[in-house]
């Protein structure tokens, strides 16, 4: 990554630490309060609502970072060789997605069963698996913009190519159109008033 990008992304980030270290402060205090692993529901889902809120200013940030290292093609090559993905040497990672939830903003319905008999509520582990996420993004922005800024680089050459039977469907854009998630039409806070600065931020940087 070019110095000058890398010393916007420090900046970025540093600038919006109190924000999003109020935020996971939520997320901690919420882990804490379980009780044999399980959060209250009510404290979970005001917990869950700060972390993608969190997530959402993470994935803004990132994507300011990723227009600035501007490797996207200006011309489309006529007949570009499909990649052939390579085997993984490690562990499965499990990044930071992408793209804004659409619904369940990442719950793992494989325990849903367990979790609605349970009146404690919903597993800690859900949290903190996220949040791991989370701060790994934090700590090292870099492979997460440079993958944002791969798939802005494959979106321009598919939108620029003919379009046959056998074209994929595209993403619209990499944020959810409309409110962020986490944020609520009511909402006034100071992290929402952020978290909609970084969502005009991105959308004059990278239109839908």
């Amino acid at each position: 990554m070019p110095d000058d990008v890398l010393d916007f992304a420090r900046d970025l980030f540093a600038r919006m630490g109190n924000a999003l270290g109020a935020l996971k402060l939520g997320v901690t205090c919420a882990v804490q309060a379980a009780d044999n692993g399980w959060v209250p529901r009510r404290i979970y889902n005001a917990a869950l609502r700060e972390l993608q809120m969190a997530e959402a200013m993470v994935r803004r940030m990132v994507l300011l970072i990723a227009v600035r290292l501007d490797i996207t093609p200006i011309a489309v090559p006529e007949a570009a060789p499909v990649p052939h993905r390579r085997a993984r040497s490690g562990p499965k990672s499990n990044p930071l997605p992408l793209f804004d939830p659409w619904g369940s903003g990442g719950i793992d319905f494989s325990q849903i069963e367990q979790a609605q008999e349970k009146d404690a509520g919903r597993p800690a582990d859900w949290l903190t698996r996220r949040q791991d996420r989370l701060d790994a993004v934090i700590a090292d922005p870099v492979p997460m913009a440079a993958r944002m800024a791969r798939w802005m680089r494959r979106r321009a050459i598919r939108f620029a190519a003919e379009v046959t039977a056998r074209s994929r469907p595209e993403h619209c854009w990499i944020c959810r159109i409309g409110l962020p998630p986490g944020v609520l039409a009511r909402d006034t806070g100071l992290n929402a008033g952020l978290l909609r600065g970084l969502d005009m931020r991105a959308r004059e940087a990278y239109p839908p």
